[in-house]
């Protein structure tokens, strides 16, 4: 087979450095974020106002902060914590991998070099591997193909591919693909980063060793966080930024009940004006305007009459406890349904993904107890909808009626009409006198300032156990929908990015590309022979690269799949006889095309 040369896309990233962790800032398409080693996301310490932008450039921000929450039982039946709201008094997480048995780094060397962002394109991805596949192969001359040379890229010489093991680390960290199978990793060989998306930054933290202990206490997850993009020029992904935690319990200990969380901070614009809400048959938890204008403010512009929707989704949660069964979905309605995203009812045991299982909010002007939480208690009760008083959220008015008798105690804030089979209440019906469900509106509570929480769990994490934890930002708004409501919009963008390929779970080492059969890869071509438009479907995989090539080799045509069937114009290539080979997860497989 002939190596291309493929196209290298537009992703522009900026890296600085503040104070004792590192802060970088990226962009892709419509959003530009700062992300901080100490856990922090969506937030910079030189403008804390901007740390999430869209649309770019527009100096407008739909959030202030955000960050991961982890709590669980240990086996002396204490609670074990890790997470933040503000780094008030200190940050519960610190640059770095823990140790096999748990314990952190303590030279300042091995603190340093974790303390940084990568980041890498699939552009650079795709150059890297056309300039060492060029220089394989005997038929390519590298000083045409390459007349400039080439330099690999920073990224991929530091990429921590592998821990220190004679110092107790973990033999692979970050993963990557092994061009010449030999089981380590040296981008001079050919080797390089795998990543998820178009663009990733990547970096690796730890809650060993907190410097705040009122808000959490030493654990011994690590975390390995990924946040990544599809580029596009409009639409669904144009607006939305992915986030992938995967969490490894390194502690010799297991937690039981054990949840994650993520806290949100989201100021929509003006941060005085916004509403809650939750999409609980979607597992997404969104902000909105209170009024119909979203004026300026002292740290916004504001959205003004051009209103946003703003969310987060969880695509997938950490795995429910193995009970040997393939349990089903609890709605035939929808693929997925509060407490679950994938693999229910998909004939596959064990593989089941839980979703969104809690949301509340935190004010900071109503009732002390529905207010910030201040001890690692409070973090951890609060990813189980019970407020700071241990009172739980119920069902209507703002939540907290901690007097009523006769309240119902609910799971999810606010979910309008979201949650037809009341899974929240138990499935009990609270007969909510308005039909348009419990929201905020329905409540007529004043907007404001609003902070949100959600979890998925309970799960078991044993020690040496291994979770994921996926989501997605998205962000729609009223000029993206002429003559719509922009939350229709949003739910449609909801929909549009969970089609999209997310979330993989990549191994450590990914080796060379395997050649199968279309059957076995499940990719079939049709109509073939074709004229003008031949469809490419896939049935085990959104995401994968085709070439066409001639019968000489040489690529003709290429392109990325981001979704089970594409759509390819071949209107313009000669008749005639071609290979379309098809790449995806590790595998290749080639299927003859004619074009009449």
């Amino acid at each position: 087979m002939k190596y291309f040369l493929p196209t290298l896309l537009l992703v522009l990233f900026s890296q600085s450095i503040f104070s004792q962790n590192a802060t970088s800032q990226f962009e892709l398409n419509n959003i530009r974020w700062y992300q901080n080693t100490d856990g922090r996301m969506f937030y910079s310490s030189t403008d804390p106002f901007i740390g999430m932008e869209i649309p770019i450039n527009s100096g407008i921000a739909p959030m202030y902060t955000s960050s991961l929450w982890i709590g669980g039982t240990g086996p002396d039946g204490n609670v074990n914590f890790t997470g933040q709201n503000y780094c008030l008094g200190g940050c519960s997480y610190v640059p770095g991998p823990l140790k096999t048995d748990g314990t952190a780094q303590t030279d300042d060397a091995t603190i340093a070099a974790f303390d940084r962002f990568w980041s890498v394109s699939q552009s650079e991805i795709d150059l890297h591997l056309a300039y060492f596949n060029c220089i394989n192969d005997s038929d390519c001359d590298e000083n045409i193909a390459f007349p400039d040379g080439y330099d690999i890229p920073e990224a991929f010489l530091t990429w921590p591919a592998e821990g220190d093991v004679e110092n107790g680390y973990a033999s692979n960290l970050a993963p990557f693909f092994d061009y010449n199978d030999d089981g380590t990793y040296n981008p001079e060989d050919g080797d390089h980063p795998v990543i998820l998306g178009d663009f990733s930054s990547f970096c690796i933290l730890n809650g060993s060793d907190p410097s705040n202990i009122a808000t959490s206490i030493p654990t011994g997850f690590e975390v390995h966080l990924t946040v990544y993009g599809f580029e596009a020029i409009e639409g669904a992904e144009f607006n939305s930024l992915f986030v992938q935690y995967k969490v490894i319990n390194r502690a010799d200990e297991s937690y039981n009940d054990t949840y994650f969380g993520v806290f949100n901070d989201f100021d929509l614009g003006n941060p005085t004006d916004d509403y809650l809400g939750t999409e609980v048959s979607r597992s997404t938890v969104y902000v909105y305007n209170g009024s119909d204008f979203d004026a300026p403010s002292s740290s916004s512009p504001g959205y003004g009459d051009d209103l946003p929707v703003f969310g987060m989704r969880i695509l997938g949660g950490p795995l429910q406890d193995a009970d040997g069964a393939d349990n089903p979905s609890i709605s035939d309605d929808v693929n997925t349904y509060g407490n679950q995203t994938t693999g229910w009812g998909d004939g596959i045991a064990d593989n089941e993904r839980l979703g969104l299982s809690h949301s509340i909010y935190m004010s900071n002007s109503g009732p002390n107890p529905t207010q910030d939480p201040q001890i690692y208690i409070e973090f951890n009760t609060y990813m189980q909808s019970i407020w700071r008083d241990g009172s739980p959220l119920t069902y209507g008015g703002n939540g907290y009626n901690p007097q009523d008798e006769d309240a119902i105690n609910a799971r999810y804030v606010f979910p309008g009409l979201s949650d037809p089979l009341f899974s929240g209440t138990d499935g009990v019906d609270p007969n909510y006198p308005n039909e348009a469900g419990w929201t905020e509106e329905t409540e007529g509570l004043l907007p404001g300032d609003r902070r949100s929480l959600c979890s998925s769990g309970p799960f078991t994490f044993n020690s040496g156990d291994v979770q994921y934890f996926d989501m997605v930002y998205v962000f729609a708004r009223d000029s993206d929908f002429p003559g719509e409501d922009p939350f229709d919009g949003f739910i449609d963008y909801l929909e549009e990015i969970a089609d999209l390929p997310w979330g993989e779970q990549i191994p450590d080492i990914v080796t060379s590309v395997k050649d199968v059969s279309a059957e076995n890869l499940g990719i079939s071509l049709y109509p073939n022979p074709a004229s003008n438009v031949v469809m490419l479907e896939s049935q085990n995989h959104n995401r994968g690269h085709y070439a066409i090539l001639n019968l000489i080799g040489q690529v003709v045509m290429q392109g990325n799949t981001t979704g089970n069937r594409t759509a390819i114009s071949i209107s313009e290539l000669p008749k005639g006889m071609y290979l379309l080979r098809y790449e995806v997860a590790g595998k290749a497989a080639t299927e003859k095309l004619v074009v009449e």
